[in-house]
This record gives structure tokens, sequence and C-alpha cells, in this order.
């Protein structure tokens, strides 16, 4: 389903009054403005949530709304595009390697982010097969040479 956004402005009504048009279209103090949207939901909210919230918070004109929202996808795509330029500059210099080097994942993963105090689970599918102290095992390496 495609979504259709229609948004017309005319001139100013000289009677100034709040009223609801058909088709839609929604009169503010001086302007007619006109939203259609087809939105496509994944579920519904459940009507309790919904009076809660209604009976706590302002209503948001539809302009506004729109324009907020509009504005919150253009935050969304500017973060997931920066993200996904850094995992593709990670991946080019060679941070995150996927050779066959005998050094697992996580390993790799743990040495990346420098972290501290790790201990790693081995699973297969849904069964505990083994965990690793990492801080250990380094030690160990480190007495034996």
């Amino acid at each position: 389903m495609s979504r259709k956004r229609i948004l017309s402005l005319s001139t100013p009504r000289p009677d100034k009054q709040k009223e609801r048009g058909c088709s839609g279209e929604l009169i503010l103090s001086e302007f007619s403005v006109q939203i259609k949207t087809n939105v496509m939901t994944l579920f519904r909210m459940p009507r309790w949530l919904r009076r809660i919230i209604r009976r706590s918070t302002h209503p948001v004109p539809e302009v506004r709304a729109h324009f907020l929202k509009w504005r919150l996808s253009l935050l969304y795509v500017f973060f997931a595009w920066n993200l996904c330029g850094v995992v593709l500059y990670k991946v080019y210099i060679g941070k995150i390697k996927n050779e066959d080097s005998g050094v697992s994942q996580g390993r790799q993963f743990a040495e990346l982010f420098k972290a501290e105090n790790v201990t790693l689970v081995r699973m297969k599918g849904l069964n505990y097969i083994e965990s690793v102290d990492l801080e250990d095992e380094k030690k160990q390496s480190e007495a034996e040479n």
C-alpha cells in the first residue's frame, strides 16, 4: 500500500473559525488545510492506553504533527546513514576481520572494544557448551610464555 500525502493551503478565510469540512478537510483559524494520509499500521493501540495518553497530553495540530514527523524521519535517516558508513569503514580498514585466523568472532570484538572482565559463553542451538573467562586465559598464556 502506498503512502499519499497531500498538503494544500488556500487564502485566508474571513470568518476565522475552526470547523471541519467534508473529505478530511480541516479549516484552522485563517487557512484551509487538507491532509490525507493512507498509513498501514502493524498493530492497533489498546483503547485503555489511548485514553490515558489522550487525557494526559494536549492535542497537536495536524500540520505541526506532519512537520514534526518529517523532521524526525530526516533525523533518523541521518543517523542510520552515518551508522552504515561507520560499519562499512570499519570493515574496509579491517578492524572487523572475517578471516579464519583461529580466533573466534567474540574474541575479535572483545579486542576491538578493549573490553575488560569478558566471559565468552559458547552455545550450540539452545544448548550450553562452555564459558571462558578471557582474563584468566590471557594470564595463563602470559605465564606459559
